[in-house]
């Protein structure tokens, strides 16, 4: 079981395409029974077959549409804004970079504070998007 996602950061705004266009380049190679061609490379048809039919896919193209919205609609030059969700944190603090909140290698204490911008919410709360893909992918368990 593989999960792929894209758009953690919103102000990543090609990553969710791209990810879509690539599962449905990968899906209609598997499905005309066709080599898989991206830009240079080509992958045979045979590995295409072997991988899906081998391992199942979840994808969350999209993982933070506010940060996103706010990205592609903000007023000020801040390059950074989108980055986070919009989720309150103090009423002079808001957004989690939802990127920090999966727990893995990030030392809180040392490296993130309130008013970091890659805020890691994880010791006290969790951000909205960050618990939703956490639901998804623990209510995902393979066969065996």
């Amino acid at each position: 079981m593989e999960f792929i996602t894209g758009g953690v950061h919103g102000n990543e705004w090609i990553p969710p395409e791209a990810l879509i266009y690539f599962i449905k380049s990968l899906c209609d190679a598997f499905k005309n029974n066709k080599d898989l061609v991206i830009g240079k490379n080509t992958y045979p048809k045979e590995t295409i077959n072997k991988i899906l039919e081998r391992i199942e896919f979840y994808i969350y193209p999209l993982v933070n549409p506010d940060g996103r919205y706010q990205s592609q609609t903000r007023t000020n030059s801040d390059s950074m804004i989108g980055r986070k969700n919009r989720r309150p944190i103090s009423k002079k603090y808001f957004g989690v970079d939802i990127n920090r909140n999966f727990d893995f290698l990030w030392d809180y204490e040392k490296y993130f504070s309130r008013k970091a911008e890659t805020y890691n919410l994880s010791k006290n709360i969790s951000s909205d998007n960050y618990i939703l893909v956490l639901i998804l992918f623990q209510n995902l368990k393979p066969e065996t």
